[in-house]
């Protein structure tokens, strides 16, 4: 009988992918919107403040995400089915509240 182990991702990492997703979700946003498509916007510490706001307000959605809809998976499978589905999903969710 042979056994395989399957690399645990620790809590730390599972809380990792859905930061990174959600810091570069928000740097496009500011990038296009903010910065004119270009990175103006850091030199502004206003824009930092609502740049923090933002990671506020899309972390948990996105570690949602990962938490329920992809709690099966593991690893590089993971972050990428996140990639894939999360952003397209916080932006349409960011869409829909600034419509509300």
């Amino acid at each position: 009988m042979t056994t395989t182990a399957t690399p645990a991702i620790s809590a730390k990492d599972d809380m990792l992918a859905p930061l990174f997703m959600t810091l570069l979700i928000v740097m496009i946003l500011f990038y296009v919107d903010e910065g004119f498509y270009d990175f103006r916007w850091m030199a502004d510490p206003g824009n930092w403040i609502v740049f923090c706001f933002y990671m506020a307000a899309l972390y948990p959605i996105q570690f949602l995400i990962t938490r329920f809809l992809f709690r099966k998976q593991k690893g590089v499978m993971k972050i990428l089915l996140l990639t894939l589905s999360a952003i397209g999903f916080t932006i349409a969710m960011m869409v829909l509240f600034a419509f509300l």
